[in-house]
């Protein structure tokens, strides 16, 4: 038997747009500077910040090849990168 892949519906995830991008402007940083920052150790973010920081960083991992669409294989993706960065649900 094989397994059927588990299809993401990553615009989905995304429940307030822009709103990352606005917190990282107003810090003064590109995204992924603000989502490091974010995602460090000592960060006193609270956690919304924080998971956004990880969907800043799962967005950015995805590579597109001219012509191509990619999607995550599975759900446990976002449930790693959340386990990566010691983020709760």
């Amino acid at each position: 038997m094989s397994k059927k892949k588990k299809k993401i519906n990553w615009k989905g995830m995304v429940k307030r747009p822009g709103a990352f991008t606005k917190k990282a402007e107003a810090a003064g940083m590109s995204v992924q500077q603000y989502a490091n920052k974010v995602l460090r150790k000592d960060s006193k973010a609270d956690t919304r910040t924080k998971k956004e920081a990880v969907l800043a960083k799962t967005f950015a991992s995805f590579h597109h090849k001219k012509g191509t669409h990619h999607s995550a294989p599975n759900g446990s993706f976002l449930d790693s990168r959340r386990a990566k960065f010691g983020v709760k649900e």
